[in-house]
Parts: C-alpha cells; structure tokens; sequence
C-alpha cells in the first residue's frame, strides 16, 4: 500500500518536472535544476510520512458499559458502537486500545465513570459473531493487561482531548476516539498498566 501511494506520487511530482517535449512514460532523472530538486525533497518527505503512517502505533479509547467491557476482558475481544465494524476498521494490530465506562450497565446502572480496562490488538481480522437472528457484532482480538478502573474526574485536568473540562462527558459520545501517546501514558499510569515506555 505504501509503495503504490509512493509510486504515483512519484510520478505525478519528479514527472511535471518534465519538459513539454518529453513524451517518455517514466520520471526524468535528476538534472540538478531547482525544479528538480524540490521534486526530490517532497519525494524524500512522501516516502517518510507515508511509512510512519503505516506503522505507528496508535491510541484508542472506546465507551461502554462496565458489564460489557467485562465481557469484553473475559472473551479476549474489543466490541466498539454497538457492534459495528467502522471503528474497528480504523485500527491494525499493535495499536492500544482503553475502554471508558460512563456507567454499570448500557440502560442505567450506577455510575462508574472511570476508565476500565487497557489492552493491545492483536491481529487485524474482524470477525463477524452473530448475536440474534437480526444483530450481527463485528470484533476485535485483545490481548487485555491486568488494571484497575481509575475514574476520570482526578484525571480531566491533565489530558489533552478534553477540551472542556466542564462538559468532559460530550468528549465521549461518538462512543470512540483517537488519543496522542502522552495521554495514553498518563491512563495507563492511572490504571496500574505495566505498558512499555516504548508504546507512546
């Protein structure tokens, strides 16, 4: 996938650098011009952003119920949105994955408020698992590290996707997010995670 994003990129960016005249399919090599030397430097970036894009690990928080993040820890998998597969498509094996809990149970229960659970994909296949005769759930393979809930209110004030911490709860009603590496560091060390410095 990175080498066809860089390949026609390739082309498009070194061949304008081509004189009218030249009707050869393939890039003109370098000529020393100025022209040509700005082609290659934004090849040399494309090259580099497109292979960082690839393989960076990624941070994640998804929102569910403590009873269905339990379930979650028990089978091994990640369940996001009510079972859809969009979400999950979004992300690759090795990316990490925490679960926050607004509440007990999806209808009601007490209020939990915390994050409950922290752990790593572990393969990139989503499978398809048939709830009810008209309810299929898409999921994810985890591999969940040992933790404990720590609530979010101590917390608000030092991660950076909480952009109001007096509406703190709107952050998670897409029921998933992208987080940067510091803040998932920061939950981790809440949580009791024994992560690899090396993750963020």
């Amino acid at each position: 996938m990175v080498l066809v994003s860089i390949t026609s990129e390739v082309t498009a960016t070194i061949g304008s650098t081509a004189s009218p005249g030249n009707t050869r399919e393939s890039a003109p090599a370098y000529d020393g011009n100025a022209t040509s030397a700005a082609a290659f430097c934004k090849l040399c970036a494309l090259i580099i952003f497109s292979v960082e894009d690839d393989f960076m690990t990624r941070y994640w928080i998804g929102v569910a119920s403590y009873e269905h993040v339990r379930r979650g820890m028990h089978g091994g998998f990640a369940q996001l949105n009510h079972g859809k597969a969009a979400p999950l498509r979004r992300m690759a094996a090795g990316d990490w994955l925490i679960y926050y809990s607004p509440r007990e149970q999806r209808e009601g229960g007490e209020p939990v408020q915390a994050f409950t659970a922290l752990g790593q994909l572990t393969g990139d296949e989503i499978t398809e698992v048939a709830m009810s005769d008209r309810f299929t759930a898409s999921r994810r393979a985890v591999h969940w590290l040992p933790t404990h809930p720590a609530p979010i209110k101590p917390l608000l004030a030092s991660l950076s996707f909480i952009r109001d911490p007096e509406r703190w709860g709107m952050t998670f009603r897409p029921g998933h997010l992208e987080i940067n590496g510091a803040d998932f560091q920061r939950i981790a060390a809440a949580m009791g995670a024994e992560v690899n410095a090396d993750a963020a």
